[in-house]
């Protein structure tokens, strides 16, 4: 992964994010420590496998029950999650 100093990353901004654009990843560093990592954002890669089929053959959820967002991040967070 190239490498650039806060200075080179300024002097060269247009260069590095049209490299971005193609899918590079720049660290940005200073005094030679990583400070930053520029990345394009927003791509969408294809799934690497089939959807399992017991998600495909779950039933949907009943609308009816009344659920609570925030007893389910509650939850999520005793579980660790």
């Amino acid at each position: 992964m190239p490498t650039y100093s806060i200075r080179d990353a300024k002097n060269r901004l247009s260069a590095l994010l049209a490299r971005v654009r193609r899918g590079a990843r720049i660290v940005i560093t200073d005094r030679g420590v990583p400070v930053a990592m520029l990345v394009r954002a927003g791509l969408v890669a294809p799934r690497r496998q089939a959807p399992s089929r017991a998600l495909l053959g779950a039933s949907p959820v009943d609308p009816s029950t009344s659920a609570s967002a925030v007893d389910a991040l509650l939850a999520e967070r005793a579980d660790g999650r």
